[in-house]
């Protein structure tokens, strides 16, 4: 499912059992497109170290559960990433979801 808030909302209301996974490319598509929103674009297409932390962030879905809080601050301790960016990530003050976790009351469930 894309990140469009209405569909989750309503798809959600229908199938309130099921569990809803996001795209992938979706998310890094809306990840590039806040990076352009920062006036950060020429950083990332000519700074490769730069270009790598942005990408570390949709990386972070491939990762198992209960390493992405940890890895997470990892990459957001990083003076050089614009905090505005972490922010949008990490879903703080975004317009169209919930923040879908919160760092401080992350509960890893054992698989």
């Amino acid at each position: 499912m894309d990140l469009e808030m209405a569909l989750y909302k309503a798809f959600n209301a229908s199938f309130g059992y099921a569990t809803v996974t996001f795209c992938l490319f979706h998310l890094s598509q809306n990840l590039s497109r806040k990076v352009v929103d920062c006036n950060e674009r020429q950083r990332y297409l000519s700074v490769d170290e730069y270009a790598l932390k942005i990408r570390c962030f949709p990386a972070l879905a491939l990762l198992p559960l209960q390493d992405v809080v940890a890895d997470f601050e990892d990459i957001v301790d990083d003076d050089d990433l614009p905090q505005e960016l972490i922010d949008y990530f990490a879903g703080q003050n975004r317009r169209r979801m919930v923040p879908r976790f919160k760092i401080a009351d992350w509960n890893v469930r054992d698989k």
